[in-house]
């Protein structure tokens, strides 16, 4: 089987992340550019999951208790709400997250980004 150069693992995570489970091996795990894009691999696919929480809970709130008819300060009071503010926030957290890793992926140096010439 061909190796597959970083080039081609990184375009992997960055088009497909639910296919990127972060399972590398140690070469692997000692260039940070894919180590880091797994990272990154795992926020998208967390906060694809916190989306979807998100709009089933605001789904729910809608049908059972009139969610979109209530004033700000009426939703914030809601019992049944505070999990929406929870995925909310935890959501938040995860681009937070998201974008320090990009910051530290610029670090990087540019020889990390090139695939070695064909042999």
């Amino acid at each position: 089987m061909a190796r597959l150069s970083r080039r081609k693992v990184v375009a992997a995570l960055s088009s497909a992340p639910l296919l990127a489970d972060g399972k590398f091996t140690p070469a692997t795990v000692a260039d940070p550019v894919l180590v880091l894009c797994s990272h990154y691999g795992e926020l998208a696919r967390r906060q694809e999951h916190l989306m979807r929480q998100w709009g089933d809970r605001e789904a729910w709130l809608g049908d059972n208790r009139d969610w979109f008819n209530l004033s700000k300060a009426e939703q914030r009071a809601l019992p049944e709400a505070q999990l929406l503010y929870a995925i909310d926030e935890e959501y938040e957290r995860c681009v937070r997250a998201g974008v320090r890793i990009v910051r530290r992926l610029r670090g990087c140096p540019r020889s990390r980004w090139t695939a070695p010439p064909p042999s």
